[in-house]
């Protein structure tokens, strides 16, 4: 590995580097996406569980 980053020069190791920020804030905003979609579902069954509640009891 070393050998490798040696003969590197800075240019391609700099663009690695920006691929694997990319890669990593890719990686945060599908985790979000994914949270917000969990909170969303649960929301949606508790409005039906309300609807269905005030539903009985009329």
């Amino acid at each position: 590995m070393k050998n490798k980053i040696k003969k590197m020069t800075w240019k391609k190791i700099e663009k690695i580097l920006k691929e694997k920020r990319k890669k990593k804030i890719k990686g945060k905003k599908k985790e979000k996406e994914k949270k917000e979609e969990k909170y969303m579902k649960i929301k949606r069954r508790k409005k039906k569980k309300e609807e269905r509640r005030t539903a009985q009891q009329q």
